[in-house]
């Protein structure tokens, strides 16, 4: 692409890459100036739907007007590529920028977005509810800024990045999320739930239960992945979330950081009772959430990722003491797990007595021996239920 011509913009250098599509720097021979061309990626090219949220992007962009978003001059298409031309701002690349040490490197990802402060009655359009219920409900024409910042941050020998968002909700009745394409062949996607990992199918068939509705939402703890089987990507967050994989080919997970929405309580006959003075339900305030990207080799069980998350959700915790002479070793567990496929659920005292219960699970879909050393030898060891 660098050196051609696409229609009156003569392409000069590339700047940047996604999983949805490729940006170039490129002169506009009519009015002379730089602007940047947003192309669809050659891997999704033959989408209609893709090309369809494109052009959709292009005009959501191009109705907005604030210094922090890039302007948008126009859409074309020009020998079958469809393009969005943009202003060029230039600056500094992005590693001159890090924040970058020995041990870590963090940047700063700030957006700032106009959504609609609410949704209004009686727009006329059928709106979905998150309590699921419908009405003629449509989105506010009011707007309040939302600024959203991710800290993300590698650090050294680290198998994924680290992602915390913050931000604080003005707005009611809407969904947060952050949005991944994968861009992998995969026909499920694999979740934790509780001593379990599920695996849903992502494409929807007749037998589906949401064949005839909106592409569904599923509850998850600690991650959940999408895989091809050689390679896979996991989100691995610090608490129980709601995820999404779009049925398209580009195979994008979404991951839920807020919903806000009404309370509505049913009581017989489906009638619902709405009581929008209940407002916690909203979650208006401050939020920040942690969640990491986990680019993996083979499934989630070839690629560890509940290791991962285990390591994500109860990591290290350094404390520093002076010299004290003892009789224990330097590294020490109370007990240990073999093999990692394994996981611990709960080490508690008995209700009844002064022993040690011990709950073990293997989430995954082989048998495995395992192998328990504690710090002494037990007295005894009894399995119970």
């Amino acid at each position: 692409m660098i050196g051609k011509t696409i229609s009156h913009y003569k392409i000069s250098d590339k700047l940047g890459e996604g999983g949805m599509g490729v940006v170039y720097k490129a002169e506009d021979t009519k009015l002379h100036r730089s602007v940047a061309l947003k192309f669809l990626s050659p891997k999704i090219l033959g989408s209609d739907e893709e090309k369809a949220r494109f052009v959709r992007e292009a005009h959501a962009a191009a109705a907005l007007d604030h210094p922090s978003i890039c302007t948008v001059h126009e859409i074309d298409e020009a020998e079958g590529k469809t393009f969005i031309s943009m202003a060029y701002i230039d600056g500094r690349n992005l590693h001159e920028i890090i924040k970058s040490g020995p041990l870590a490197a963090t940047f700063l990802v700030t957006h700032q977005l106009q959504l609609p402060a609410r949704l209004d009655e009686g727009k006329g359009d059928y709106i979905r509810r998150l309590d699921a219920d419908g009405d003629d409900a449509g989105r506010s024409t009011q707007t309040e800024q939302v600024t959203i910042k991710s800290e993300i941050q590698l650090t050294r020998d680290a198998k994924g990045v680290t992602v915390k968002t913050s931000f604080i909700n003005v707005c009611e009745d809407h969904r947060l999320r952050v949005m991944f394409p994968t861009a992998l062949a995969a026909s499920h996607s694999s979740a934790e739930e509780p001593f379990d990992v599920v695996e849903r199918p992502i494409d929807r068939d007749q037998n589906s239960p949401w064949r005839d509705t909106w592409n569904p939402t599923h509850p998850h703890q600690r991650f959940v992945d999408v895989s091809d089987g050689k390679c896979g990507l996991a989100l691995i967050n610090d608490g129980i979330r709601e995820y999404e994989v779009t049925d398209d080919k580009s195979r994008t997970i979404g991951l839920t950081l807020l919903r806000a929405f009404e309370v509505a309580l049913t009581t017989v006959a489906w009638r619902w009772e709405r009581h929008p003075e209940m407002k916690g339900s909203q979650s208006l305030g401050m939020h920040e959430c942690y969640y990491m990207i986990y680019p993996h080799r083979g499934n989630w069980e070839t690629g560890q990722v509940m290791v991962q998350a285990d390591n994500f959700n109860v990591p290290f915790l350094p404390v520093q003491a002076g010299p004290y002479q003892g009789d224990l070793p330097k590294s020490h567990s109370f007990l240990e797990l073999h093999p990692a496929d394994l996981m611990i659920s709960a080490v508690k005292k008995a209700e009844r007595n002064e022993k040690i219960i011990l709950r073990i699970y293997n989430p995954t879909s082989r048998l495995v021996n395992g192998k328990i050393t504690c710090f002494k030898n037990p007295l005894a060891a009894n399995l119970v239920n």
